[in-house]
């Protein structure tokens, strides 16, 4: 595959990726969730289930992608640096798996949801607090994933900076996003002292995180118009 092929479709992953996990994050989970309230969330997915199996399946896309994306970087980057490619996208596999089990719990939550159609009122706050645990266990597993993810970004950064042609204030921009992760998931699994700090995390790094792999994705489509090309042999 020529490389620019290559860079082509994993911009395009980055870019398919960023706006299904605004629509699963910001739009279902915005919209539906609730983790304080159980009773609260289980009445708005009864209210909308179909937008919930949206965005589960949203999430399951997600994570095919990114299986698929692991494998591309490894294929672009191996030949700079076959060790540090291997770690690389060993890690985001690892992040995929994590991310597979905790969809699993959106997964559960849901068939509780269905299940509780029909049922006596006053069975309702058993439904919603079952459900909710499944719901927590995507949240936290979510989080204990992103800690890879961040260690991933990072070593991604540093393959970058090693390829001629991709700007300074892309890696550094993806370097920060891989710290941003890490730190946001480890503070967020600290006891409620340390709300500050997490609150603090999130206001430094929220741009980074956000838009740091839109960014890249959005270069790499653009640049295959380019005659430069990524690391690689083109075939």
């Amino acid at each position: 595959m020529k490389t620019q092929t290559l860079a082509r479709l994993i911009g395009s992953i980055f870019i398919i990726m960023f706006f299904l996990g605004v629509f699963a994050e910001a739009v279902v989970r915005g919209q539906l969730i609730n983790l304080e309230d159980p009773r609260l969330t289980f009445t708005t997915v009864q209210e909308s289930p179909g937008l919930f199996l949206l965005g589960i399946i949203a999430w399951i896309i997600i994570a095919l992608l990114d299986a698929v994306l692991a494998v591309a970087f490894y294929v672009m980057f191996q030949s700079l640096h076959s060790p540090l490619a291997f770690l690389m996208t060993s890690l985001r596999l690892v992040y995929v798996a994590i991310k597979g089990v905790a969809v699993a719990g959106l997964l559960v939550a849901s068939d509780i949801y269905s299940s509780a159609v029909g049922a006596e009122p006053g069975q309702t706050g058993m439904y919603a607090t079952q459900a909710m645990l499944f719901l927590k266990m995507h949240h936290f597993g979510f989080g204990v994933g992103l800690i890879f993810f961040g260690f991933h970004l990072v070593l991604l950064a540093m393959l970058m900076r090693k390829t001629n042609g991709v700007p300074q204030w892309l890696v550094r921009l993806m370097l920060v996003a891989g710290i941003g992760y890490s730190m946001n998931s480890l503070v967020s699994f600290l006891p409620a002292d340390f709300d500050q700090l997490h609150v603090l995390i999130i206001a430094v790094f929220i741009i980074p995180m956000t838009f740091a792999e839109l960014s890249f994705g959005l270069w790499l489509w653009l640049r295959h118009r380019s005659s430069v090309l990524l690391p690689g042999s083109s075939v």
